[in-house]
Order: structure tokens, then C-alpha cells, then sequence
């Protein structure tokens, strides 16, 4: 079954060029899609699309293989079904502490109370944040929060879960311990879709797709679409240090062709070594 579908969309904002151009693609259910670009290549417009925030000026997004978000009576259901986490996490806060905000987002989801407390504390657990149930979620640290914004959406339990470049103010080692966390969230009945810059979080995706200009220009293997970004722009924001090692390893033949992934470099020079 598929998640997401985005049909021929193209979105433009008012007296703007268009920022997304006949983009389509389809999300299977229970996959990891991360998506990627350079800045303005319209991927927060594409995260905005998939839950009604903007509508299509042309085209459909198609949310678990019936909703359409321009249906004014199924607005409801796409936001139950796929949960938004925004990159600036003071979007997400309504209430004066984390407990409460929560709280908010399941009580509109007519959650029973007893249901509600224990999915609460679950969530809070998830990312480390138990003991600061009751602190204003607005005066915590900015890693703080957007960890607390997670544990909103996880506490929801949606069938989709939307992440655009949520995780950009915590530390390398903090993203990656909430990156495991997403990932437990993928289940064959749960899908994950993340806006992303991390080349880190990029390879542990399914598959990703490229934004350029607007337009899908690449989909596919995470790893393959990486590689040939890199070897396309040689001043590439992205800083891969396996990449640049892997190169020097070609051009001394002790490699067939660069490598974007740590684990396989580090398997090949132990072979390399091995068998000298």
C-alpha cells in the first residue's frame, strides 16, 4: 500500500516563481524516505504539502492511498494520519508545560485519559526527557526542544511521520540518538519521510530523493545518489571525509570507484590490509 503519492504537483507562492515543479513520486508503507537539497530547492514547501498546510496549485498529494489534501472534509484524517514535526520547534508548543502540550494534541484526538497519561510518559521516556514533564517547554534549550516536539508527534502514534529538519539544533551524538529513535518508529505499518542536510541521516534512509530548483532531478539509492552529487559538484557543501579517502584509493588502484558509506571503506582497507 502506498503512504504518499505526489501527483504531477507543482505549488507556487503568490508572485513567486514556482517552488516545486510536476513533482511526483509514491512513498511505500513501511520505508524510510529521506529528501535533499540545496537551500531553496523547495523541500520544506514539499513537507508543508504532504499534511494541507499548502495546497497544490496544480496536481494532488494522495496521503495513505485515499486522502486527498485539497478535499476540504478530509482534512482532519490526513492530519491524524501523518504528523508534521516543523524545523523551529517553537511552532509545535501551545500549552506552559511539556506534560500539558502533549496532553493537547491526543485530548484533540478524543484519546481517553487513562490511554493519554501512559502514552505521555512513554514518549517523554523516548527521548530523555522525563524530568522536565512540567517545565515550560518554551524555556528549555533548543536541543531540548526539539526533542519535546518529537515526543509530541511520537505520543500521536500517526501512520506517517513528517520530519523537516528536525533535528538541526542538537548535537552530533543527541541526532544520532534520536535518529535511532526514529528508526524504531518504522514499522511495516509506519513510514517515516525526512527533510534532511545530515549526510549521516541521508544513508541510514531507504532511499532518498534530490530536490533542484524545485524539480525532482534524482531518486533512488541513498549511497548512488550521494556518489554522484559528489563527483557532479567537487565544492559540495557536503565535507565526506570517506568519500575524499576512497578517492585517493582510486587514484592509487586500490579501489574500483569512491565510496560514500564508513562501514564499507573501513571493510575494504581491512581487507586491503588482510591480504598483504
Amino acid at each position: 500500500m502506498n503512504a504518499l503519492e505526489f501527483e504531477d504537483v507543482t505549488f507556487a507562492y503568490p508572485g513567486a516563481m514556482p517552488a516545486l515543479v510536476n513533482v511526483a513520486f509514491v512513498v511505500k508503507r513501511g520505508t524510510w524516505v529521506a529528501v535533499a537539497g540545496r537551500n531553496g530547492s523547495g523541500k520544506s514547501t514539499m513537507a508543508r504539502l504532504t499534511n494541507g498546510l499548502l495546497l497544490p496549485s496544480s496536481g494532488r498529494v494522495i496521503v495513505g492511498g485515499s486522502l486527498c489534501t485539497t478535499q476540504p472534509d478530509e482534512g482532519h484524517a490526513v492530519r491524524k494520519k501523518l504528523g508534521l514535526l516543523f524545523q523551529n520547534p517553537d511552532h509545535h508548543f501551545v500549552a506552559t508545560t511539556l506534560e500539558e502540550d502533549i496532553a493537547f494534541g491526543l485530548e484533540n484526538d478524543a484519546m481517553p485519559q487513562h490511554a493519554m497519561q501512559r502514552k505521555i510518559e512513554k514518549a517523554l521516556s523516548d527521548v530523555g526527557l522525563s524530568e522536565a514533564r512540567r517545565r515550560d517547554p518554551r524555556h528549555l534549550s533548543g536541543g531540548q526542544k526539539q526533542r519535546a516536539a518529537l515526543a509530541g508527534l511520537i505520543a500521536r502514534e500517526p501512520d506517517i511521520y513528517v520530519m523537516d529538519e528536525s533535528f538541526s539544533m542538537i548535537d552530533p551524538v543527541g541526532r544520532q540518538d534520536l535518529l535511532n529513535v526514529v528508526r524504531q518508529l518504522l514499522t511495516p505499518e509506519k513510514t517515516l519521510l525526512t527533510v534532511t542536510h545530515s549526510l549521516e541521516e541521508m544513508l541510514q534512509a531507504d532511499r532518498l530523493l534530490w530536490l533542484e530548483e524545485g524539480r525532482l532531478t534524482m531518486d533512488g539509492n541513498p549511497a548512488d545518489v550521494i556518489l554522484s552529487i559528489l563527483q557532479q559538484s567537487p565544492a559540495s557543501e557536503w565535507p565526506s571525509f570517506v568519500y575524499e579517502v576512497s578517492k585517493q584509493l582510486v587514484e592509487e588502484e586500490w579501489l574500483k570507484s569512491p565510496l560514500v558509506k564508513e562501514e564499507e571503506l573501513v571493510e575494504h582497507i581491512w581487507r586491503l590490509y588482510s591480504n598483504r
